[in-house]
């Protein structure tokens, strides 16, 4: 997605999305399960304080153990990385965040990618309705499918993009 949107930054829920793609050719019908719902792909512009926010309430419904408010669990990220204390309190517990190109500030604006889902506020996540420039495009399953054909063979994510770091540290 953030390929075919030049997005800087893209987000997509953790759950909700159907089983793993296993090694070797990947069919029509495995990435149907991988993506079983129409949304479309979103771009808007927002600020990096919205995307505190937005990781924030990631770790929220990941780590909380209050069943009616845990929702849509560990959000999936791509352009930038983070740290995350899960015993820190609510609100506070992103430590730090990094892009690749090293270009992270809170009071910069980004081009962000996601889904209609998340865009529009679904798993609690009320700080994309702040984004700017609001654009909707193609199903996200097309986009994706566009992407397995362009970039085939698919590559495996790097791994720690996502890390929960303890409290002594």
């Amino acid at each position: 997605m953030r390929a075919e949107t030049k997005a800087d930054v893209a987000f997509l829920p953790g759950v909700e999305y159907g089983v793993a793609i296993p090694p070797g050719p990947i069919t029509a019908a495995h990435l149907r399960q991988l993506v079983p719902h129409e949304g479309k792909v979103v771009t808007m512009r927002l600020s990096g304080a919205c995307i505190i926010e937005i990781l924030e309430q990631a770790v929220e419904n990941a780590v909380t153990d209050d069943p009616t408010v845990k929702v849509g669990g560990m959000i999936q990220i791509s352009g930038l990385q983070f740290q995350y204390r899960a015993a820190g309190a609510k609100g506070h517990r992103i430590t730090s965040i990094e892009r690749p190109d090293g270009k992270w500030n809170p009071a910069d604006d980004f081009l962000v990618v996601t889904n209609s889902m998340l865009a529009y506020g679904g798993h609690n996540q009320e700080a994309f309705r702040h984004g700017e420039s609001i654009k909707e495009h193609a199903s996200q399953y097309d986009v994706i499918k566009r992407a397995f054909r362009r970039d085939s063979p698919m590559k495996t994510p790097t791994l720690g993009r996502i890390e929960n770091v303890p409290n002594s540290q």
